[in-house]
C-alpha cells in the first residue's frame, strides 16, 4: 500500500530527499510550451531546481500530502499543485511532455501498485516523451539487512522497512522489469552511491525511459481537468497558514 501516513509526513516536512536530480540536458531540451509533472512531488525540491536551471514552461506537482504541497507552493509560486492519489492521476491521456519520479517508488511497497503508478505515468505522457526516475536500491549492510529481515517476516517482501510506516528498496532487476511492463523503453540506467535525508550513504539509481508509439493502446480515458483541486488546495493552504 502506498505510504499515506499524513502524520509522518507532517513531522518530517523538513527532511528532504538528497537523491539525484534530473540532468540539465533532459530539461533544457524542452520547448517553452512543454508541460512537466513530478509525481510524488513532496516539498517541491525537484520542481524548484527545474525552474532554476531555465525551464520556462508549465510545471505540475501531485502528492497525497497537503502538508508537503503547502511547503512546495511556498518554494515555487507558479507551479500547479494537486492533492491526489498517484494510483489514479487526475489528468487526461497524453497530457505531459516529461514526468519525474524522485524518491517516490520507495514509498510503494506493493508491487501491483508500483506497476499501476508507472502505467498511470505512461498514460498521461505524450508519445515520444520521457520519464525520469531517481530512487534508492537495496543496500547490503548490517543495519539494512536487519531491517529487511524484519520486513520480510512482517510483509513477506524483502526490502521493506519502517515502524508504523513502511518504505521499500527494490533491486535493479525489479525496477527495470516494472518499467518495461508499464510500456516504457529504457534509454539509460545509472547506479551510484547517494545520500538519504538522514545523510546515510546508500545505493541509488537514475533511469531515463521513453514512451514509444504503439505501446499502451488500452489507456483509459480521464475527464479530469488539469488543476482540478487547485481551488481546494489554495483554500487549505490559506487555512493552514492563516
Amino acid at each position: 500500500m502506498i505510504n499515506m501516513e499524513k502524520t509522518f509526513w507532517a513531522k518530517n516536512i523538513n527532511n528532504e530527499s538528497k537523491n539525484q536530480l534530473p540532468p540539465k540536458s533532459i530539461i533544457l531540451e524542452s520547448d517553452q510550451d512543454w508541460k512537466i509533472i513530478e509525481v510524488g512531488c513532496g516539498t517541491g525540491r525537484v520542481l524548484k531546481y527545474i525552474r532554476e536551471v531555465g525551464f520556462i514552461g508549465e510545471l505540475y506537482g501531485i502528492d497525497w500530502s497537503m502538508d508537503l504541497l503547502i511547503a512546495a507552493k511556498e518554494k515555487i509560486l507558479d507551479a500547479r499543485f494537486v492533492e491526489g492519489n498517484i494510483l489514479n492521476i487526475p489528468f487526461k491521456n497524453s497530457h505531459f511532455d516529461l514526468a519525474i519520479l524522485s524518491a517516490t517508488l520507495t514509498c510503494i511497497i506493493d508491487h501491483d501498485e508500483l506497476l499501476k503508478v508507472l502505467k498511470e505515468v505512461h498514460r498521461i505522457l505524450k508519445v515520444e516523451s520521457k520519464l525520469y526516475i531517481s530512487d534508492f536500491l537495496i543496500t547490503y549492510n548490517l543495519k539494512n539487512i536487519f531491517r529487511y529481515l524484519i520486513g520480510l517476516f512482517k510483509y513477506k517482501k524483502f526490502g521493506v522497512f519502517g515502524a508504523g510506516y513502511q518504505f521499500i528498496h527494490y533491486n535493479e532487476d525489479e525496477i527495470k522489469k516494472y518499467i518495461e511492463e508499464a510500456g516504457f523503453t529504457i534509454i539509460q540506467f545509472n547506479a551510484f552511491k547517494t545520500k538519504t535525508w538522514n545523510n546515510n550513504t546508500h545505493n541509488g539509481f537514475e533511469v531515463i525511459c521513453k514512451k514509444l508509439a504503439g505501446v499502451g493502446k488500452c489507456e483509459r480515458q480521464h475527464r479530469h481537468a488539469p488543476g482540478l483541486l487547485a481551488k481546494q488546495q489554495d483554500h487549505r493552504r490559506e487555512r493552514a497558514t492563516g
